[in-house]
């Protein structure tokens, strides 16, 4: 049923390559059911690739993700819906994306702004800790910066170098507009809090 001597050429960062092929050897038994056995859209958009190995499994691991930087206007990102094929879908995809990145570090310097007017008003009402509403908002703002962060994280990771400079644009001219709105930034890990 299994068939291990696929496992002698595959070192432990390429298992993916052999349940690649584990998968690939069940839909070719015969007498399985095809429609039992798909893919259910696990297959990642193949990218451009420069490899010129001969080694099948390094062939199969590039057509499953894009390891390095490409330059290029087809690019798949976050969704199977958010693609783009010709120049005017990229474009527009980098201006949303530069617009993401600008949000995200605007969202950095007000949720510093925010924390410091909730510290504000919990000493104004000499209080020991924050209301509770005020927590669950400073709750929303850090939820909604993290998920921001994370899909930044993840169009950096389609290895587009349009999408990569763009994402860095965003991020510096916000940093450059909003930086002198936030007079004394407190800085963990390399963001603003």
């Amino acid at each position: 049923m299994y068939d291990f001597d696929v496992l002698q050429y595959c070192t432990t960062d390429r298992i993916l390559c052999w349940l690649y092929e584990y998968r690939g050897m069940q839909h070719s038994a015969p007498g399985k059911d095809d429609a039992a056995h798909s893919d259910h859209g696990m297959d990642m958009p193949m990218a451009p690739s420069s490899s010129s190995h001969n080694d099948g499994s390094h062939d199969m691991m590039m057509q499953m993700m894009q390891m390095t930087f490409y330059w290029g206007k087809r690019v798949h990102i976050l969704f199977d819906g958010w693609s783009s094929h010709n120049l005017g879908q990229y474009l527009f995809s980098l201006l949303a994306i530069f617009c993401i990145a600008f949000f995200y570090e605007w969202l950095s310097t007000f949720r510093a702004s925010a924390k410091s007017s909730v510290m504000a008003s919990k000493e104004a009402n000499n209080l020991t800790s924050p209301f509770l509403l005020h927590r669950l908002y400073l709750t929303v703002l850090f939820a909604i910066h993290a998920v921001t962060g994370y899909a930044l994280m993840l169009m950096v990771m389609t290895f587009n170098g349009g999408i990569f400079i763009v994402i860095i644009a965003g991020l510096t001219v916000a940093y450059f507009v909003f930086e002198g709105y936030n007079k004394s930034p407190k800085v963990v890990a390399g963001h603003h809090v």
